[in-house]
């Protein structure tokens, strides 16, 4: 499986930016096909949910991309006109980027300082304590508050459908693969093919259909559209429905009420810089950098703290039962795994910059993510989404306060190459989304609990098999490199992606972009959030404070095809399957998925065999 799906995965994250849905579960149709035609046992619920989250190890391979777009960020133009280029150490990358980039390789000695570093600190100390994480988020949300985890309920699902084969269900999984299949032929087949064949083609957008410009006629700086990913209509589906409300008020009222005043009454930097047409991406990116960083992540963490203090006697008896035998892993390891990455990794920055201020180290690294990881886990067990972990903005607050102490420039840019406010989170970890977080371990184990399956033999699988993924992702990623220069437009997404990764980075290393009074907005939102969760949770008012936190950070087109999805629950609901439609709305949900999931590896295969034939290494 790892030599057949990485590279796909390898491929899709250098042409679209994005690997795409996981295709474990593809991987566990064939096997169980190929067993059940064999006229051998079929895999069991057990086997194919360590197959189906284990395997999400694949996607280390982005360390090394990483590590390419380093060099190219080390030998750019952006990073010599900001001055960046005369101090990058060693072990951030070779001192000789340019040959490297040149000779694309990574088989030389001059890598060793900075995979080591990237090993350690971008993988092996975040695993240890998001895995740590995880294990409380166990314990408190799935095992005492019992969230219910919609998407997780999908995966399961899906994974008992494949193996168990019960008819009803696999007739409507079968149907709902269709569909899901012929919606991402269309929506996928023609523009990656075409497009490996360099070939222009009419196609759907992706991933929505952009209408701010109409709506910007009478609204300036509002921004709309209409997702065209079949997931986000799914998820929709599942998720509760007063949730479901609760995100499209939240992104409306960011993107359509706020954004326009802070346009027509001049205020923020938004103002200076809005224009007619200005896209969804452009918008949101502004718009979060000038306007919503503070305001979200405030609203964010009162939605991490707040549900602890009305919900503390579970909490309280969560984090009790750690003691327990039964949980079947000691406290004292957990604490051992929070405890140890951070100060190993505080250490490794101190001593590759003595001049680091050592003492920001516990608010910056273990207090920030823990705070991120209760808050996302939360996101995830009741509204299927997560918000991005604001790790950029931590470090954006940490030079604000250095360049304001008087700390000269060189050693503030080495900070910034170790990205030292944040290293058990840093950029590299936030731009390689495949490595597995606490959020994601709690997901998995809320899938173990749902199919039977003991966690603890998935962390065992995950823990086998990852040296044997980096090894994979070493080889393919250089093949890749050696069949095509990074960026190049073999590679579409590195040639739109790195040349904005290395503005940006050299825009945040100079302090061109400062948090200013910024928090001051964290501490508002933070005190309305807290002082709404309550009063709704006293009152009992059925409006979803969490749902509308989590679309404050989702932009309308997510939102309205969620809530398309949504209603339609509703109409199959009461007018269409009635009381049927409950016992397999996860069963079809998980058909629609799986659809687009064998879609985009065929498509993925098609486009990298195209490309391959047509076009020569140099």
């Amino acid at each position: 499986m790892i030599l057949v799906f990485q590279p796909a995965m390898i491929w899709l994250t250098l042409s679209t930016g994005s690997a795409g849905l996981y295709p474990a579960l593809v991987a566990v149709m064939l096997f169980s096909y190929i067993l059940r035609s064999a006229r051998q046992d079929p895999l069991t619920k057990q086997e194919a949910t360590i197959i189906t989250n284990a395997s999400s190890v694949i996607g280390v391979f982005g360390l090394f991309i990483i590590l390419i777009f380093r060099t190219f960020f080390a030998s750019s133009s952006e990073a010599r006109s900001f001055g960046l280029d005369k101090y990058m150490p060693q072990w951030y990358v070779p001192p000789n980027a340019s040959e490297i980039l040149e000779l694309r390789s990574l088989l030389t000695d001059q890598w060793l300082a900075p995979i080591i570093y990237v090993s350690t600190m971008g993988l092996l100390f975040p695993l240890m304590l998001h895995l740590a994480l995880g294990l409380i988020l166990r314990e408190l949300y799935v095992e005492g508050e019992k969230l219910p985890f919609p998407l997780q309920q999908v995966s399961a699902t899906a994974i008992e459908t494949i193996t168990e084969g019960e008819r009803k269900r696999t007739h409507y999984f079968s149907v709902a693969a269709l569909i899901g299949v012929f919606y991402s032929m269309v929506l996928f087949g023609p523009p990656m093919v075409m497009t490996a064949l360099n070939l222009p083609v009419p196609s759907i957008p992706f991933p929505w259909m952009d209408m701010s410009s109409t709506i910007q006629l009478f609204l300036p700086g509002a921004i709309f559209g209409i997702a065209t990913d079949l997931l986000v209509f799914v998820s929709g589906m599942i998720v509760p429905f007063n949730v479901v409300v609760g995100i499209l008020v939240g992104s409306a009222f960011v993107w359509l009420i706020m954004n326009p005043a802070f346009v027509n009454f001049n205020m923020t930097r938004l103002a200076e810089e809005y224009f007619y047409g200005m896209s969804i991406q452009l918008m949101v990116q502004r718009a979060w950098l000038y306007v919503w960083f503070f305001p979200i992540i405030g609203a964010a963490t009162a939605l991490g703290i707040m549900p602890l203090l009305v919900y503390r006697k579970v909490f309280v008896s969560s984090l009790r039962s750690l003691k327990k035998p039964e949980v079947g892993v000691k406290l004292s390891r957990i604490i051992f795994l929070l405890v140890l990455p951070t100060i190993l990794a505080s250490f490794v920055i101190w001593y590759i910059i003595p001049e680091y201020p050592i003492w920001l180290m516990v608010p910056f690294t273990a207090g920030y993510t823990i705070i991120w990881t209760l808050v996302n886990g939360r996101l995830l067990g009741t509204t299927a989404l997560t918000i991005t972990q604001p790790s950029t903005l931590i470090l954006i607050s940490g030079l604000d306060y250095l360049y304001a102490s008087g700390v000269p420039s060189p050693t503030v840019y080495r900070i910034w190459f170790a990205q030292g406010f944040a290293p058990l989170d840093p950029l590299l970890y936030t731009q390689t989304p495949y490595l597995v977080d606490g959020v994601s371990w709690a997901g998995a184990f809320k899938v173990c609990q749902l199919t039977e399956t003991p966690y603890k033999s998935l962390v065992k699988v995950y823990l086998l098999f990852l040296p044997i993924c980096l090894l994979t992702s070493f080889i393919f990623v250089s093949i890749f490199w050696q069949l095509a220069p990074m960026p190049s437009y073999i590679y579409p997404a590195t040639i739109i992606n790195w040349p904005i990764w290395a503005m940006e980075n050299s825009l945040l290393a100079t302090g061109k972009i400062r948090a200013g009074e910024g928090w001051q907005s964290f501490i508002a939102s933070f005190i309305i959030i807290s002082i709404l969760y309550t009063s709704f949770h006293i009152f009992r008012i059925p409006f979803s404070i969490i749902g509308f936190v989590a679309g404050m950070s989702t932009v309308p087109p997510l939102a309205l095809t969620m809530m398309m999805g949504g209603l339609t629950n509703k109409i199959f609901e009461k007018y269409v399957f009635r009381k049927e439609w409950q016992n397999y709305k996860a069963v079809f949900a998980a058909g629609l998925g799986i659809g687009e999931t064998v879609t985009l590896v065929i498509c993925s295969g098609l486009s990298l065999i195209i490309k391959m034939l047509f076009y020569l290494p140099y």
